[in-house]
C-alpha cells in the first residue's frame, strides 16, 4: 500500500511540475507613485524578472515613433493607439515586480479620462485584458522554451556521454583482441625459442665432448673448440634471456587485458546508469514540449 502511494505521489509531483499554468488577468486597485488606479494584473509563470522588465517596454511600443517613459521602475506611454481596444488614444502606466520569485505585471489603462476595468464595455474590457495576457503568454512561452532548451542540452549531454562510452568500450574490445593476437604470436616465438634452445643444448653437449677429446692435443684445436663452446653457450644464454623477455611481454599484455576488462565492466555499469538517466531526461523533455504546446 505504501509503495502504491509513493508511486502515485511521484506521478502527481511530475504532473504538477510539467503542467502548463493557467494565465489569468485580474482587476485590482493598485498604487502608481502616490495615485491609486484600477489595474490589470497578471502573474507570468517561470518568467525571469530582468527578462520581463526588458521585454515589456518593447511590447508597449508598436512603432519606433512611440516613446516609453521609464521612471523609478514604472513604464508609461501617453496617447497609445491600440485598435483592438479603442480608436481613441490610451494612457498606460505600468510596473513589473517580483514577489517570492513570481513575476507580476500590473498595468492601468486610461481611456477618455477614465480607467478601463471590468465595469467598462465588454468590447473594451476584454481586449484590454487580452492585451495584457498576450504579453504574459509570450513571456511564459519564452521561459518554457528556455527550459526546453536547457533540458534538451542535458539530454544531448547524456546522449554524447553514452556514445563516448560505446566508442570507448568498442576500442577496449578491439584492443583486447589485438593484444590476444600479440600473445599468440609471442607464444609461437616461445615455441620456436624452445626448439632453438633444445638444438643449442645438443650443440653444447657435442661441443663439450669435442673439447674433452681434444685435451692435451697439439696446436690450437682445443682452444678453438673451447672458444666455439663459449659462443654456443652464449647463444643459448641469449635464447634463455629472449624467452624470459617474451614471457614478460605476455605477462604485461595479460595485465593490460585485465585492465581493459575491468574498464569494460565499469563502462557497462556506466552505460546502464546513463541509459536510465537518458530515459528520465527524455521523459522530462517530452513533458516540457507538451507544456509548451499547451500554452495558449
Amino acid at each position: 500500500m505504501k509503495k502504491i502511494s509513493l508511486i502515485f505521489l511521484i506521478i502527481l509531483s511530475k504532473a504538477v511540475v510539467f503542467a502548463q499554468e493557467d494565465i489569468r488577468v485580474k482587476i485590482k486597485d493598485k498604487e502608481f507613485y502616490d495615485t491609486k488606479a484600477i489595474a490589470y494584473v497578471v502573474e507570468i509563470p517561470q518568467a525571469k524578472f530582468k527578462d520581463a522588465q526588458r521585454a515589456w517596454p518593447k511590447y508597449l511600443k508598436s512603432s519606433p515613433k512611440e516613446k516609453v517613459i521609464e521612471d523609478n521602475g514604472q513604464f508609461m506611454i501617453i496617447n497609445k493607439h491600440i485598435p483592438k481596444i479603442s480608436t481613441d488614444s490610451i494612457d498606460i502606466n505600468s510596473f513589473i515586480k517580483e514577489y517570492s520569485g513570481q513575476v507580476v505585471l500590473t498595468v492601468s489603462f486610461k481611456l477618455n479620462g477614465k480607467f478601463i476595468s471590468d465595469d467598462s464595455k465588454d468590447e473594451i474590457h476584454y481586449p484590454t485584458a487580452e492585451y495584457v495576457r498576450e504579453f504574459a503568454v509570450e513571456q511564459y512561452k519564452k521561459a518554457v522554451k528556455n527550459e526546453l532548451n536547457e533540458e534538451e542540452k542535458k539530454f544531448n549531454k547524456l546522449d554524447a556521454d553514452f556514445k563516448t562510452l560505446v566508442r570507448e568500450i568498442d576500442n577496449d574490445r578491439d584492443a583486447i583482441k589485438q593484444k590476444k593476437r600479440e600473445i599468440i604470436k609471442l607464444k609461437d616465438q616461445i615455441t620456436l625459442n624452445e626448439m632453438d634452445q633444445s638444438s643449442k643444448v645438443i650443440q653444447i653437449q657435442a661441443q663439450k665432448e669435442l673439447v674433452y677429446k681434444l685435451v692435451n692435443s697439439p696446436g690450437d684445436e682445443q682452444k678453438d673448440a673451447e672458444k666455439k663452446l663459449k659462443e654456443v653457450e652464449k647463444d643459448f644464454k641469449q635464447l634463455q634471456n629472449k624467452k624470459e623477455s617474451l614471457h614478460n611481454k605476455i605477462d604485461n599484455l595479460e595485465a593490460q587485458i585485465r585492465d581493459k576488462e575491468r574498464a569494460i565492466s565499469k563502462n557497462e555499469s556506466k552505460q546502464k546508469q546513463i541509459k536510465l538517466e537518458k530515459g528520465d531526461q527524455e521523459y522530462i523533455v517530452e513533458k516540457v514540449k507538451k507544456k509548451l504546446a499547451g500554452i495558449e
